[in-house]
């Protein structure tokens, strides 16, 4: 038992949470009406009610959880998505329905899926953090894997996966299944809805609702257990549970699986599928027959031996080790694999995302979950089967180190704890001093990212505007051209129309000629002086023909030169396209690279390659800027060419003109002489000749023209080329803005990225000054120990010289016995004190190690962090280089928007709650504005009233104070005159008269001072009303004396009770004359009230009799609601 309460499980499964399951589903049965009846049950019921309560409250439960989003469901589970209340921490809860588990023919498998999940270590099973149970269900909380499942990442890959992913896949899963297996159970439904993706990329293998235990010859026999998916289980467990000659089978069944779902990651369908199950589970027995390669996608020789070697009989199935030395595996790193880099990170918008989980569909309720159990009487004991179901890591990590603590009471192991303490302190230091250095090369390279970033952003700005530059170049030159190209033009039509108006400057110089032959027929010297002429003049004009036929030839080679220039333009431009689509791949593969770790070193390449490529711009815009300074002294070379041809050109219209001045004024002379006819009839046919030849020549040019139009309309279409070769630079130019902004946004999923790995870096300082505070506690605790054990040296010294002293005291003297004995006793009570100290130093020693067991967990994953840190650091070095200083930038801009952001919402909020608490504030002034205002309203009218009532009532009182003194003094007189008349008669006694003469002068004297008082009391009232006028504010009245309290309440007594003034002083006479009331008096009294204006005193009820209205004089209808004044007997509508 000790063994049990220490936290561990006996060899019967018995532990802590089984033994209070136990207890509570003790109470349970025995808290039912019927058992209840028996005393002692009640008596225990009663004994533990406050117990279980507290226990119940303590132990975890759904209360403790809030539910985020669900993310499967099953045909009797839900898997939610929820959040620990007291922690924050989001975790993942499986709720399985008891009716469902009970109505099961083996209920034993969710133990086993609770005892894999609870007692794992491997970080390929998820690890549990709470078990628990109510009523009607049982729950699993184990730790949120939120990148979805691998289905949801085969369906994001629509196409297929590549072996590279494939194998990094299936390499986890290989150890995941390995991780299961050797903790002797086998898990029969793997399949990749239940391979499960971490937030690192990294898998982790779910669901072990159909696991199932190996037996000590590691088998499993048959079992009613239920299994998993029919595509995915193997031949021998399909023979087991169909009652086949196999009887057991092994963990090869699940090699088998992982062949299936290797089948599908790159042939994207089941090997085995068929429609119907039936057809899926002829298909899976006969595998031999059925299992076939597709030859599209291809596949590598290696991945299909792979397939080959796990979908075959269990016998020849590879098992862990042969799938480790497999060919497809050469590349993997098993000792590492953990720590790869995964081909896809998944992108979380927070600790709860769902996002890449698949919405689950609802199944069909199964019928025995529909039916709950209906409550029986007396013990049912349905519950038994999940006594020991709760779970607690927390606990039982506690329990596990109160169980090593209690091995470290001995010195020896003290002091080895201390030196391991001591070493691990040194290399935490050393690892400190590692992370340190390492802080600083990352600084260092985030300062070179900065610099490189800002080269490369002012390279990027001399780019564009080398580009502008090109572009303003390239229009220059298409205006360049058109300008040649109309210029050319020009001059060939101006030349062709010169020679045209020669050609018939010439006939009509023929035809004068002609007609000058007829009557200059005789002028043969002339004649031959004309034919020299006129040779002359052909040679001239043959070699003007010759002039401008090189003329054009050279223009021709202008422009074959600017041909060749647009071309290598053309040719330029063409590279540039092709360098803009490498670009755009490499962007393209940039991309890719972003969303995985690994490629970041192809970011690395492809920003060296990029600097490369802003060099060979740079060498680009050299060489283009050449080329326009040589475009341009082309361009000032065919003008000024143009320039000097239009200038001969001119020159040579202006000769032919002089030399037809010089032809007229030769026709004018051969008109005149006219003797050289016949001469000129033979040079007429001669000129006739030539003429044809001139014809010929003419065909010729005009030929060229048309040539020479065709060259324009093909310079135009060339033009037009080049103008749709420039609309597609700028959709190339377009397109690479585009690829620019997706660079921006992988820049921002890189910056969260780095954001990520900021929190962890934060995580680790959090971590380290945890660490910094366990040294410096362990460091004082150290110090506490070493002065415990000083003071306990010195302390066994004085022991030890009280010990001599004790027995030379014996020697010496037998009377100081008593003496030394009470010092042995205060010296046993101090080593008795010094033991308990020496006890909780041991308790503290044993604290000590289980801090230095956290701190040697805590060290080792700090230590592979560090690896991990620095073998991402040796491959991330260049990339941060460059990329640092932009994600800094990035980083900083994002910061300012949430802070601003941050800062805008906070103010809008506060000023909305300050809004609503100042409407809430005015809303209440005004009500009590309102009520102030109908209190002092009613207050005043009150007064008013009081006061016109206390001033008529005085008067009235001084009225009846008068009234009797004057029939006093009446009765006096009669009494005298009587005395007088009866004097004689009757003689009255003096002294009795003479007393009550005293006795009426008192009482007046009384009644004038009561009166003085009232009347002071009057002013008093008014002087208030008017201070109430002044500051309209409501106070509290003054305090009234007891007489004048008297009179008030006399005041707003009704008139049939209104008492006499003098009553008021003598009660007695007022309820002597109350029994003596009569009609005449109640009249009298109604019409005192109306002369003092006393106000009625209407009441609400039904009007029982005929009445008008004493306001509109109307009538007032029976049995309808009213005012009444029962005194006066006046109604009035209500």
């Amino acid at each position: 038992m000790f063994v049990v309460f220490q936290g561990k499980c006996s060899a019967s499964g018995v532990s802590r949470e089984t033994l209070i399951d136990a207890f509570l589903q003790l109470y349970q049965e025995c808290a039912t009406p019927e058992l209840m009846k028996i005393k002692h049950v009640a008596n225990f019921v009663n004994k533990y009610s406050e117990l279980v309560a507290e226990v119940q409250e303590l132990l975890p439960g759904k209360k403790d959880f809030e539910v985020r989003g669900i993310v499967g469901r099953g045909h009797f589970s839900e898997v939610q998505v929820v959040k620990e209340k007291a922690t924050g921490d989001v975790y993942a809860m499986k709720i399985m329905d008891k009716t469902s588990l009970r109505s099961q023919d083996n209920v034993a498998f969710f133990e086993e899926e609770r005892s894999i999940l609870a007692l794992t270590s491997s970080p390929w099973i998820p690890q549990l953090q709470h078990s628990f149970q109510d009523q009607d269900h049982v729950y699993l909380v184990m730790e949120f894997l939120p990148g979805g499942d691998l289905m949801a990442l085969m369906n994001r890959y629509e196409d297929q996966l590549d072996e590279s992913m494939a194998q990094f896949y299936l390499a986890e899963l290989v150890q995941a299944i390995h991780s299961v297996h050797q903790m002797g159970y086998v898990h029969r439904d793997i399949k990749p809805e239940n391979v499960l993706i971490d937030r690192t990329g990294h898998i982790k293998l779910a669901d072990y609702g159909s696991a199932a235990r190996l037996t000590s010859n590691r088998t499993v026999t048959c079992s009613k257990l239920p299994v998993g998916t029919q595509d995915f289980l193997a031949p021998e467990i399909l023979s087991t549970l169909n009652g086949g000659p196999t009887c057991s089978y092994g963990p090869e069944s699940d090699w088998w699986s992982l062949g299936v779902i290797a089948y599908e990651l790159i042939y994207m369908k089941s090997p085995f599928a068929d429609g119907t199950s039936t057809k899926t589970i002829n298909n899976i027995m006969n595998f031999q027959r059925f299992l076939k390669f597709p030859e599209e996608p291809k596949a590598s020789v290696q991945f299909v031996d792979l397939l080959q070697s796990l979908l075959c009989g269990s016998r020849e199935r590879l098992g862990y080790e042969g799938l480790r030395s497999h060919p497809f595996f050469s590349s993997v790193d098993w000792t590492n694999l953990r720590h790869a880099l995964p081909p896809f990170v998944p992108s979380l918008r927070s600790e709860d995302d769902t996002s890449n989980f698949e919405e689950p569909e609802r199944p069909p309720r199964p019928a025995a979950a529909a039916q709950r159990d209906h409550p029986r009487s007396g013990f049912h004991g349905r519950d038994l089967p999940f006594v020991g179901w709760c779970f607690s890591r927390a606990l039982s990590a506690l329990a596990k180190s109160e169980s090593v603590g209690a091995g470290l009471n001995s010195p020896a192991k003290t002091n080895s704890m201390e030196k391991k303490l001591h070493l691990k302190s040194k290399e935490l230091q050393d690892t400190q001093d590692k992370c340190h250095k390492m802080e600083q090369e990352i600084s260092r390279f985030q300062r070179k990212m900065t610099d490189l970033e800002s080269v490369l952003q002012q390279k990027d700005v001399e780019l564009k505007a080398s580009e502008t530059q090109r572009s303003i170049l390239e229009q220059d030159l298409a205006t360049y051209i058109t300008e040649c190209s109309v210029n050319l033009m020009c001059l060939s039509l101006q030349t062709i129309n010169a020679m045209d108006n020669k050609m018939k400057s010439l006939e009509q110089r023929i035809a004068e000629l002609s007609e000058a032959n007829k009557l200059a027929a005789n002028s043969s010297i002339y004649t031959q002086k004309n034919m020299k002429a006129q040779e002359e003049m052909i040679s001239e004009l043959r070699q003007q023909k010759f002039y401008l036929e090189s003329q054009a030839g050279k223009l021709e080679a202008q422009n074959a030169k600017l041909e060749e220039h647009l071309e290598k333009m053309s040719q330029q431009e063409q590279s540039r396209k092709s360098r803009i689509l490498e670009l755009e791949t490499r962007l393209r593969e940039v991309s890719m690279g972003l969303e995985h770790e690994e490629q970041k070193l192809e970011i690395k390449r492809q920003v060296t390659e990029l600097t490369l490529s802003l060099q060979e711009r740079e060498s680009q815009i050299s060489s283009l800027q050449a080329a326009r300074h040589a475009l341009e002294s082309q361009l000032q070379q065919a003008k000024t060419e143009l320039e000097e041809t239009t200038a001969e050109a001119e020159e040579e219209i202006t000769a032919l003109r002089a030399h037809r001045d010089e032809l007229q004024h030769k026709f004018d002379a051969l008109r005149d002489s006219c003797s050289v006819i016949t001469d000129l009839e033979e040079q007429l046919t001669q000129l006739t000749q030539e003429n044809a030849e001139l014809n010929r020549q003419n065909f010729y040019l005009s030929k060229q023209l048309d040539e020479l139009t065709v060259e324009s309309e093909e310079r135009l279409q060339l033009s037009q080329d080049v103008d749709r070769l420039r609309r597609e630079a700028a959709d190339r130019e377009m397109h690479l803005s585009n690829q620019k902004q997706n660079i921006e946004t992988l820049k921002t999923t890189c910056s969260m990225l780095e954001e990520q790995v900021v929190e962890l870096e934060s995580l680790n300082d959090e971590l380290l000054e945890k660490e910094r505070q366990w040294e410096n506690w362990r460091s004082a605790l150290e110090d506490e120990k070493s002065q415990a054990e000083r003071r306990t040296r010195d302390m066994q010294r004085l022991l030890d010289n009280e010990k001599q002293n004790r027995l030379r005291a014996d020697q010496r003297c037998t009377e100081s016995r008593q003496a030394v004995e009470l010092a042995v006793r205060e010296h046993k009570a101090e080593i008795v004190a010094l033991q308990q100290a020496l006890k909780e130093q041991r308790l503290k020693a044993e604290s000590l190690s289980d801090t230095l067991n956290d701190l040697e967990k805590k060290h080792a994953m700090l230590e592979m962090n560090a690896r991990s840190l620095q073998q991402k650091l040796e491959t991330e070095r260049e990339l941060k280089q460059r990329l640092m200083e932009e994600q800094g930038k990035l980083q900083q801009q994002m910061d300012l928007q949430k802070t601003h952001i941050f800062r805008l919402t906070q103010g809008l909020q506060d000023a909305l709650d300050q809004t609503d608490l100042l409407k809430t504030e005015r809303t209440d002034l005004e009500y009590q504005l309102e009520n102030i205002q109908a209190v002092y309203s009613h207050e005043k009218v009150k007064m008013e009233g009081t006061i016109s009532q206390q001033t008529k009532l005085i008067d009235f009182l001084q009225a009846k104070m008068d009234q009797p003194t004057k029939k006093k003094k009446v009765g006096v007189t009669a009494n005298s005159a009587a005395a007088a008349s009866s004097q004689s008669s009757v003689p009255l006694q003096y002294g009795d008269m003479k007393a009550a003469l005293e006795k009426e002068r008192v009482r007046c004297s009384e009644l004038e001072e009561a009166l003085q008082k009232m009347r002071i009391e009057l002013r008093s009232l008014r002087e208030e009303a008017a201070h109430f006028k002044a500051q309209e504010h409501v106070a509290p009245p003054t305090p009234a004396s007891a007489r004048q309290q008297i009179l008030m309440s006399a005041i707003v007594k009704s008139p049939e009770r209104q008492p006499n003034p003098s009553s008021l002083l003598n009660p007695s006479s007022s309820a002597r004359r109350k029994e003596s009331s009569t009609p005449e008096e109640y009249g009298r009294r109604v019409k005192e009230r109306m002369h003092h204006n006393i106000p009625h005193r209407f009441t609400v009820g039904l009007n029982m009799r005929a009445a008008k209205c004493a306001v509109c004089l109307d009538t007032v209808h029976f049995g309808r609601q009213a005012l009444e004044c029962p005194q006066m007997e006046v109604s009035a509508h209500l």
